[in-house]
């Protein structure tokens, strides 16, 4: 599902604008309630926001994050002697 949400931080590190939602500027509801009505009326545009949002995702899988914790651990391992 695509996301709507206002351009602040935290929420422009984990959106990419056009890609797996839109940002609007903070507190521009008329923006929020425009960019939620495209969405609502384009099935394609809201399909493409989707699939972007489930491709990026998948960075986020815990098999993922794993994999990255391991490879930290590993690193501190090797430091430590």
């Amino acid at each position: 599902m695509p996301v709507i949400t206002f351009r602040v931080p935290g929420l422009m590190d984990s959106v990419e604008d056009g890609k797996t939602g839109i940002l609007v500027d903070f507190g521009d509801f008329k923006a929020m309630g425009k960019a939620a009505s495209r969405v609502a009326r384009d099935r394609g545009e809201w399909e493409r926001l989707s699939k972007g949002a489930v491709e990026r995702a998948k960075a986020y899988g815990w098999d993922v994050c794993c994999a990255e914790f391991k490879g930290i651990l590993g690193s501190v391992r090797r430091r430590s002697g």
